[in-house]
């Protein structure tokens, strides 16, 4: 198909989507970038989401999360040290922002009523106030050291996959939790 019959619009919220050509395959994007890293999640027939930070954002992350996050999500970063303080806090706010990005409304909708639990090792836990959580599948992602990127897709029937790519000179993405019914892959091109 020519790149020219391809045609995007937006959401009232500015969430990028196919406009034509329509087809059978529903095809669902969403993008993030930060200072270094660029990201694009695609999916077909079903909603996705996709968050990367870098961590030269450096900021009072128990400032934030005390304005942007759960209760439960504060005191569980209050329990740690600082280094390890930060790295959590990027993990949470990624998955927050991939999870609404997936929904169509951004930063919009209150991030505290999305509650995550990463308190067991390798999984995500997600109680989100007014929506089917179960309906969800996530994933987090250090694709370099220090960054940290996150992906939600509604979850219709079945598995879904996830394959992350990365230049074969990079080292590739590391997957560090997921939630259940998750597959992941990863390649280098």
């Amino acid at each position: 198909m020519p790149e020219s019959a391809w045609s995007f619009a937006a959401n009232a919220h500015g969430k990028p989507f196919v406009r034509s050509p329509v087809s059978d395959t529903d095809l669902r994007f969403n993008l993030a970038h930060s200072e270094v890293l660029v990201a694009c999640a695609v999916c077909r027939g079903a909603e996705i989401g996709i968050d990367a930070e870098s961590p030269g954002r450096r900021s009072d992350a128990l400032d934030l999360a005390a304005r942007y996050f759960s209760d439960s999500e504060v005191r569980s970063l209050e329990a740690l040290g600082d280094d390890q303080r930060h790295a959590r806090f990027l993990e949470l706010w990624t998955l927050k922002e991939a999870y609404v990005n997936a929904m169509g409304v951004g930063l919009s909708h209150p991030l505290n009523t999305v509650v995550f639990d990463l308190s067991r090792p390798s999984s995500i836990r997600c109680d989100a106030e007014g929506s089917d959580a179960s309906k969800w599948q996530f994933a987090l992602y250090a694709p370099t050291a220090n960054h940290r990127m996150a992906v939600a897709i509604a979850a219709t029937t079945g598995t879904r996959r996830i394959a992350t790519w990365g230049h074969a000179s990079d080292a590739a993405a590391t997957l560090l939790r997921a939630s259940h019914s998750f597959e992941t892959m990863m390649t280098a091109f």
